[in-house]
């Protein structure tokens, strides 16, 4: 009698060992946030001085979601308070820095964006808004870049396009 694998989604010709490195594959790529060869350092560096370092993972669609919320404002619904409210405007300085924020590795996070002592000496609230006040436009550009290649835009699933068997490298992320 064969073995029902269909409600698993696995062939029935798959092998034990076969099924456990699917798994264990599967189950690997979950890590993406957390797996080293996917953590980015970024380095601000004006004119030749270092400034400092942080240190940026992938993201997933609901966290570029959740950074589009916050900086997205809403208006009443013009068809009435009992429909929902409607997108008004997205702020791309909010969203970009946002997306930032959420990258940071939660170590990173709380030594630069989270710290009080830089939030109260430059008069901001929330870490978000320290990335404002530290990098300029273009830094800004090139670390969404970054973030979007190690979240995998731009990236073929196509192994032909990419190479057979070969990653794509960090300069290619960072543009350079």
């Amino acid at each position: 009698m064969a073995k029902d694998t269909a409600l698993k989604g696995i062939p029935e010709n798959m092998t034990a060992e076969a099924e456990f490195d699917l798994v264990e594959g599967f189950l690997k790529a979950v890590e993406f946030k957390t797996d080293e060869e996917n953590i980015k350092n970024i380095e601000i560096r004006r004119n030749g001085k270092h400034f400092f370092s942080f240190r940026v993972h992938p993201l997933s669609e609901a966290d570029l979601q959740k950074a589009k919320k916050s900086a997205t404002t809403y208006m009443p619904n013009p068809a009435g308070k009992q429909f929902p409210a409607i997108e008004k405007a997205t702020s791309k300085v909010v969203y970009n820095s946002n997306v930032i924020y959420l990258a940071t590795v939660e170590e990173d996070k709380k030594q630069l964006w989270d710290n009080k002592e830089l939030q109260n000496k430059l008069g901001v609230m929330m870490g978000y808004e320290l990335i404002d006040k530290a990098l300029m436009a273009g830094e800004k550009d090139m670390i969404i870049d970054v973030i979007e290649g190690i979240s995998g835009y731009g990236i073929s699933l196509d192994p032909e396009e990419n190479g057979e068997n070969e990653n794509i490298s960090e300069s290619e992320f960072a543009g350079n």
